[in-house]
């Protein structure tokens, strides 16, 4: 428990500066909580509600795009992100010895490595009608569901055909399943990305 007590204050401390728009797995609870922390140490008087837009429009939302994974209507995800902030924020007003408080923090502990999920429920559907890898696209959300997060978007460039195009691995065709594991190259820019399904 004293790991779990110690959080909140190791939370402060750990804001995240860098952007997380190059991130190769879907932002966990945890990490965007640093970020909304960075985000807030920048600009005390901005309101949540707007601190929230801002993080999820700029970063959150170009992530799920790069990865081809259909989301909730922004203002539903905009709305997610304010309860994270808040409920982090109720359980630093409580007093350190609260019994609410101390109730509470194992919950919001194992939460911080779960993904703050945008999907919709009918996620599914709607990948199985966009594009033939849809079961690729779910396989990944899937595995980015669970704890430790497994798989990610592995930018490379198509050798064969002389592109140098980078492209997620949820887009790849199924004759190349066997080289992702070994097809890794640096993080790209976001303007480097083609998100757009391959045929």
């Amino acid at each position: 428990m004293a790991e779990k007590g110690n959080f909140l204050e190791k939370l402060d401390e750990s804001s995240l500066s860098e952007s997380l728009i190059e991130e190769r797995r879907l932002p966990v609870n945890g990490i965007v909580l640093r970020r909304l922390l960075w985000l807030h140490k920048n600009d005390k008087l901005l309101p949540t509600k707007e601190m929230c837009s801002v993080l999820f429009h700029t970063e959150l939302k170009k992530i799920w795009l790069r990865a081809g994974i259909p989301m909730q209507l922004d203002q539903n995800c905009i709305r997610m992100l304010g309860r994270l902030w808040n409920n982090y924020l109720l359980l630093k007003k409580f007093t350190r010895n609260n019994i609410s408080r101390n109730s509470r923090i194992p919950s919001f502990f194992h939460k911080r490595k779960q993904l703050l999920d945008f999907a919709p429920k009918n996620v599914a559907d709607l990948l199985r009608s966009r594009n033939k890898y849809w079961r690729e696209d779910l396989t990944f959300l899937e595995g980015q569901r669970l704890i430790p997060q497994i798989g990610t978007m592995i930018g490379y460039s198509q050798v064969q055909s002389g592109s140098s195009s980078v492209e997620s691995e949820t887009a790849l065709p199924d004759t190349n399943k066997a080289n992702k594991s070994t097809q890794y190259s640096e993080r790209s820019s976001e303007s480097d990305l083609d998100i757009t399904p391959s045929e």
